[in-house]
């Protein structure tokens, strides 16, 4: 199969192509309001070794992701506020950089709109960081290399990193919906992109959500 030729990206994967088209569309058909954002992933270097093998960490980033949206969604059905539903999409790739030949990861969320409709604010206000949802992004991402533990344990939400211009709501019913489409597209070909990966460790270098 030839591979597909992003404008911005250059060759990339078709099959993976497939599976983010396939992904977002999942992720519309049920939420026509669909929040769409690209985050990425690193790993600090004090604990890079223990995780360079490690081959789960997506798995666990996710999982810890859902259940904190879930247990936001119950505390706030038990005040009595109104609760969307919110099943979490997702596609993801690994990547080594050019001068160290570390491992990190790309990712893209797609939630339900009416449920969240922005990651809100990733830096704390004063020393004190908001309950939102890039809140809950970054201690997914550092429970997942279980850096939670660590007196400082904040320190670490540097290491991820809200791609800019990587957000956007689609609405299937909108005029620009197509054009929204187009451009939110651009930004997840990243993912599927050729450059950069590897297969030497036989390891994945793609993945999306099953349902």
């Amino acid at each position: 199969m030839k591979p597909y030729i992003s404008r911005l990206h250059g060759p990339c994967n078709q099959l993976h192509i497939n599976r983010i088209h396939d992904t977002l569309n999942k992720s519309l058909s049920e939420y026509p309001r669909t929040y769409v954002r690209r985050i990425d992933l690193r790993i600090p270097d004090e604990v890079y070794e223990q995780y360079r093998d490690d081959s789960t960490l997506i798995t666990r980033f996710m999982e810890s992701l859902k259940a904190q949206i879930k247990q936001t969604q119950k505390r706030k059905r038990s005040e009595g506020k109104r609760v969307h539903p919110c099943n979490v999409r997702y596609v993801w790739s690994r990547e080594f950089g050019e001068v160290k030949g570390k491992k990190h990861y790309h990712i893209a969320l797609m939630l339900n709109n009416d449920a969240y409709y922005s990651t809100g604010t990733y830096c704390p206000v004063g020393n004190v960081y908001i309950h939102n949802l890039a809140l809950m992004i970054m201690e997914a991402w550092i429970r997942a290399l279980n850096l939670h533990t660590q007196l400082d344990y904040q320190r670490h939400y540097r290491s991820v990193h809200f791609v800019r211009e990587g957000s956007i709501m689609l609405d299937t019913n909108s005029k620009t919906f197509e054009l929204n489409y187009a451009q939110i597209f651009q930004h997840l070909e990243y993912t599927a992109k050729l450059y950069s990966k590897s297969h030497v460790d036989g390891k994945r270098n793609f993945g999306c959500s099953q349902y």
